[in-house]
């Protein structure tokens, strides 16, 4: 058995390879990858994966991942606010003062620099908007959204009237570009108009999803911070339920970091292209 392939199976919920692993060594592996996690930076990832294994986090590591994310915070611009949040959390965790004063003071820097209006509080605001074509299927998403307590912001339109997808688009993919917001919804007839349109900004992936696999690997692999829907590819009369598990999954996915950060060296290529 490959242990490294075991572990990252283990931090993405996998867990069909312990089915006849003994408990002590199920155990063990849950540590380790708890381990790895805390090593990435993900601390929500970490405690789960502790939790499984039945034991707690030293302090000592989790301000040690504290100290991770906020050194990616400085090398990869592009999340730097992902990171930020992530050592905010994990210095609270631990009750590091000194590590959540200087986590916070860059947090607040960021948006002051930026002239951008800070979060109201910890829980991700999701900016929506479509055309319309992709009207009935926007209410049903903001409808599910409120029902999994959701903060949204509906960036319109707010009847059935024809407009034009570009500028609905620039509505939601502006403020993601400046890291007002981390991800927003975007829907039209295709998908395709309003992905377009939103990746003419710096700094956005945004990906048409039809599939669970396909959203999950958008999310995985490209860290995609624009979901785009087709309301004549998933109807808002016939399937809903897939809608709804795409942005299941899109919402509850991290980007993978596994062999020296790849995707994110690859994501980070990507924005290099784009300046």
């Amino acid at each position: 058995m490959d242990e490294n392939q075991l572990l990252e199976d283990l931090l993405n919920s996998n867990y069909a390879k312990l089915k006849n692993v003994p408990h002590g060594e199920k155990c063990s592996l849950f540590a380790k990858a708890g381990d790895r996690a805390l090593g990435i930076g993900w601390i929500k990832k970490a405690e789960k994966m502790y939790a499984l294994a039945g034991t707690e986090i030293s302090a000592e590591k989790i301000i040690n991942c504290g100290d991770i994310c906020l050194r990616k915070s400085q090398q990869n611009l592009s999340r730097q606010i992902y990171w930020l949040k992530q050592a905010i959390e994990s210095y609270t965790l631990a009750g590091c003062e000194e590590g959540l004063a200087e986590a916070q003071c860059q947090f607040d820097n960021y948006y002051d620099c930026y002239n951008i209006e800070k979060p109201k509080n910890n829980k991700m605001t999701i900016p929506i908007a479509s055309d319309h074509a992709g009207f009935d299927l926007k209410k049903e998403v903001i409808s599910y959204l409120r029902q999994k307590d959701r903060d949204l912001i509906d960036f319109g339109p707010y009847g059935k009237y024809t407009v034009d997808f570009p500028d609905f688009a620039a509505l939601v993919a502006k403020p993601v570009s400046a890291w007002q917001y981390e991800r927003g919804i975007l829907i039209c007839g295709s998908g395709q108009g309003m992905c377009v349109t939103a990746n003419k900004f710096p700094g956005i992936r945004a990906v048409v999803c039809d599939s669970e696999e396909w959203t999950k690997v958008s999310r995985e692999h490209l860290d995609s911070n624009i979901l785009c829907l087709g309301a004549r590819r998933t109807t808002p009369e016939k399937d809903m339920d897939l809608v709804r598990k795409i942005i299941d999954i899109w919402l509850g996915t991290n980007l993978l970091h596994p062999d020296g950060d790849r995707y994110a060296k690859r994501i980070n290529r990507i924005e290099e292209l784009s300046k």
